[in-house]
């Protein structure tokens, strides 16, 4: 199911931080639990342009810095 992907994406990444944003058509509060609880940083509804738009710049400040991607 999805809610395992982001516990299983953090066991891959071996603890090195990844920002994870749950987007999600569902706007109840089990399901927000749900996904908090798996592993996702921010969980947010689709149809909610203003609040996608502060969690994906939240995410973004909150996201180390990374060099280039290696050409070859």
């Amino acid at each position: 199911m999805v809610w395992n992907f982001a516990l299983r994406a953090r066991e891959m990444l071996g603890g090195r931080p990844l920002p994870m944003l749950a987007l999600s058509t569902l706007e109840g509060a089990a399901d927000r639990a749900r996904a908090l609880a798996s592993g996702f940083d921010e969980y947010q509804v689709k149809l909610n342009r203003e609040t996608l738009l502060a969690a994906v710049a939240r995410l973004l400040a909150q996201s180390p810095k990374r060099s280039a991607p290696h050409a070859g």
